[in-house]
């Protein structure tokens, strides 16, 4: 037994009929449903014919691309002819429960891409079958494009304490430090007591943004039905933005934290496209005929002349 392989063998049959002879072998396995399941009923469960053509002089066989760390139980069926079997398969041998040894995790999923920045990423991927022993860490490696080589910027990616956020089945780890409009590739793999998992297939292409976000839009002014707000960009970027989308979004909770929690009205863009005063990183917008005594929200985004948001 190893992690992918299980060797069977079985003694010969004699038959009145063969007279020792049989021209065929069947094997078939069925898979329980974690190591040490004593409660597995075999008789009601899903056979898998792994091979219906071993000659009849072979009394050994090997299953291959079994999984790691799971019990299979395994059966054999002598047949005179490929149409004649000398037993039904109730009538069979089952083997004991057999549990391949651990291995390394698989490899994960090819990650996937969340709030892209001018400078930063965020990956998500999930975590692979473990194999028996628990993923402890991961490893993260990155491909700038426009170099062609690959550079390890995480080796050691805590699994269990904090450097990964959770959120349902997948997992996020924020890159950061990369350069503005250029494009990246990354591939990850996990470990455990055993050892590495092999690469993840290697992810699309992200490209970072042009230009950094503008901060949170803050208030400058109100009336009953009227909000200002206004924002910064950073002097290394303004020069080269061309106009500014501005979003507001109205709750129906008047208390912040509840509104925030719960979304119960879309984002609205205002109509005006702000264009930006090159004079100074402060810019602002105005909505009107807002409902009085009413919570709202705004969010803004920057465009550069390549029409890259």
């Amino acid at each position: 037994v190893s992690s992918r392989i299980i060797v069977i063998g079985w003694g010969e049959i004699i038959d009145s009929r063969t007279e020792g002879n049989v021209s065929l072998w069947e094997v078939q396995r069925t898979q329980a449903p974690y190591p040490g399941c004593n409660n597995y009923d075999w008789r009601t469960a899903e056979w898998i014919t792994i091979s219906e053509n071993i000659v009849g002089e072979m009394t050994e066989f090997t299953i291959r691309e079994l999984e790691a760390n799971t019990m299979y139980y395994v059966r054999v069926r002598p047949y005179l002819t490929k149409e004649d079997s000398l037993l039904s398969w109730s009538k069979c041998a089952v083997s004991t429960g057999i549990v391949t040894n651990e291995a390394t995790p698989e490899e994960p999923l090819m990650p996937t891409f969340d709030q892209i920045t001018h400078n930063s990423v965020v990956l998500g991927w999930t975590f692979p079958r473990d194999n028996g022993n628990s993923i402890d860490k991961f490893s993260l490696r990155m491909c700038k494009v426009s170099l062609g080589t690959w550079v390890t910027i995480a080796p050691k990616i805590n699994a269990t304490e904090g450097d990964l956020e959770q959120l349902g089945d997948s997992y996020y780890y924020h890159v950061e430090n990369l350069d503005q409009g250029s494009q990246y590739t990354f591939a990850v793999r996990a470990h455990n007591q055993i050892g590495w998992s092999t690469y993840s297939a290697v992810s699309g292409v992200v490209r970072t943004r042009t230009c950094a976000p503008p901060t949170a839009p803050r208030l400058v002014c109100k009336t009953d039905s009227m909000l200002q707000v206004e924002w910064t960009v950073s002097p290394n970027f303004f020069e080269s933005i061309q106009a500014y989308e501005v979003h507001v979004k109205r709750h129906r909770q008047e208390d912040e934290v509840e509104a925030k929690e719960n979304d119960d009205y879309e984002w609205i863009i205002l109509e005006d496209r702000f264009f930006i005063d090159h004079c100074s990183t402060v810019a602002s917008a105005r909505a009107e005929n807002l409902i009085p005594v009413s919570l709202y929200s705004f969010r803004v985004r920057a465009q550069t002349p390549d029409g890259d948001w």
